[in-house]
């Protein structure tokens, strides 16, 4: 791809490690353009650094312009602060920024350069609060970075289906939009260690509907965004793409020959990639014919920058038929399901995600009951996928259910003033007008903090009707098989069978 790696500098890292905690000190909501320049002047030894200081700017007096401009907020944000939509543009251009002046990762010098280049930000507004000449800056980042001019716009893309049809999971890894993954070590350890052999370097991972085929590889990405992958992984991107979605393009219906032909190009041309392709047995129908999608993919496998790494179901491994070209570069990976431990675990740190988006609280109660009775009710789906879709679905259950029984009308006005404020600045924010996002945000931390004063005082446990409790999980069961689960079940899962047979537990050959 066109791009550079962005997850390949420990200065880039640390820059967007800063930003959240430039924007945690200022109790703001959101990670914006303004805390990637302050974590740019905090980082402190790097280009951009260099650049911003010899214009007469400090860390100090951008600061201060930020809160002038933006104010603060009411309560610090706890975990993980997501990104505003121009910050994740300006890191995105901060890669470009780098392909341009001939770097293979970025730095921080192309994070600032992506700020300029994106244009529009708070950052950018802030710098021209205090009459910094954009371009001047970036002559002197040019400059500074050893480059003799301003290479000019971005190229096209170079990579244009690859970027349509796949997810690029380390980009997702690194600004936080992957779920985390638990445990697996073990199975990412052993897919490394596939795709540094000689032969049969194509990962394929087998195993039912639900256990975590995908969540291994976001698991691997995870490793490249942190920095933390093995020296035959570090520094790679890894990209997820489902054939599926190759035939519901409208734009290519009926051409389905000349897109495959132009995605394995821009895969041969790809450096660095390790590209995950689920559902990877499964038939697909074209007018040439019928094949399995991996076939589809055959001459990726030799390509020499592209690692692939395939997954299936284990009915779909069982019913295969043989193909010996195919099988001399697989080595199947038996996926288990995980401990009732790890499964609590993940559904532990999957409920923050669940509560933001059907804003609801969820309870521990509910937590066990959904990893229980997934368990107990659900045999035919496997655990975590069961388990995290049957309290997906009782939360759900929760949002939708109306609080008028138990409301509070005192927290119900503050949420209908809420609501209308946060619209407002919305509104103010997209139109980049900071007196009015100021004043709107002012008012929204305000009515934010009564409202959860509010709560606490009537309902302590969370906001009444909105609780998911083992009822709401029941009910969603009931709901999900039409069984009539009245009382979570307490009984342990069945021991594990023993492994047929003296194969590796792990991995088997393919015959």
């Amino acid at each position: 791809m066109n791009t550079a790696n962005i997850l390949g500098s420990d200065d880039a890292r640390r820059v967007i490690g800063l930003a959240q905690h430039e924007s945690r000190m200022l109790r703001h909501t959101c990670v914006g353009t303004e805390h990637l320049l302050l974590a740019l002047f905090n980082e402190g030894l790097g280009t951009a650094a260099e650049a911003l200081n010899s214009l007469g700017l400090s860390y100090s007096s951008v600061h201060r312009k930020v809160v002038e401009l933006m104010g603060q907020g009411q309560e610090a944000m706890a975990g993980y602060i997501p990104l505003t939509s121009r910050a994740k543009t300006a890191l995105e251009l901060s890669s470009g920024e780098a392909v341009r002046l001939g770097r293979s990762h970025v730095d921080t010098e192309h994070i600032l350069l992506g700020l300029l280049r994106e244009g529009d930000g708070i950052g950018i507004q802030v710098l021209a609060e205090m009459g910094v000449d954009p371009n001047r800056l970036r002559r002197q980042v040019l400059a500074l970075s050893g480059s003799a001019a301003d290479p000019g716009p971005p190229p096209p893309a170079a990579t244009p289906l690859l970027d349509r049809f796949s997810r690029d999971l380390s980009r997702a890894a690194l600004v936080s939009e992957l779920d985390p993954v638990v445990g697996r070590t073990t199975e990412i350890k052993r897919i490394i260690q596939i795709l540094s052999r000689r032969q049969r370097n194509v990962p394929l991972l087998v195993g039912d509907p639900g256990v975590g085929k995908a969540s291994i590889v976001a698991g691997l990405a995870h490793a490249t965004a942190a920095g933390t992958a093995p020296a035959a992984a570090a520094g790679r991107r890894v990209h997820s793409l489902d054939a599926g979605t190759l035939f519901t393009d409208p734009h290519y219906h009926g051409r389905f020959a000349e897109l495959m032909s132009g995605l394995l190009a821009e895969l041969q041309r790809s450096d660095g990639l390790i590209l995950f392709l689920d559902n990877a047995l499964t038939v697909l129908h074209t007018p040439d014919g019928r094949a399995e999608t991996l076939a589809f993919f055959r001459p990726a496998l030799a390509c020499a920058g592209v690692s692939v790494i395939a997954a299936c179901t284990t009915s779909e491994f069982r019913r295969r038929g043989p193909d010996p070209s195919l099988d001399r570069l697989l080595q199947p990976l038996e996926i288990d399901a995980l401990s009732g431990n790890e499964v609590q675990e993940i559904l532990t740190r999957a409920r923050p995600r669940l509560e933001q988006h059907h804003h609801v609280a969820i309870t521990d109660e509910a937590l066990q009951a959904s990893a229980a009775l997934a368990r107990e009710h659900l045999p035919g789906q496997a655990l975590p996928g069961s388990a995290i879709d049957l309290l997906d679905q009782a939360a759900a259950v929760a949002g939708a259910r109306t609080v008028a029984p138990h409301a509070d009308p005192v927290a119900d006005a503050y949420e209908l003033e809420l609501a209308e404020r946060r619209r407002h600045l919305d509104s103010a924010t997209a139109s980049q007008d900071l007196v009015l996002a100021r004043h709107y945000g002012e008012v929204v931390n305000s009515l934010t903090a009564a409202l959860a004063e509010q709560r606490r005082k009537t309902a302590p446990d969370g906001p009444p009707g909105r609780r998911v409790t083992a009822a709401e999980v029941t009910e969603a069961l009931t709901a999900y098989t039409g069984l009539l689960a009245t009382t979570v079940p307490h009984t342990r899962p069945p021991a594990r069978p023993a492994q047929p047979g003296p194969h590796d537990p792990d991995v088997w050959a393919m015959s």
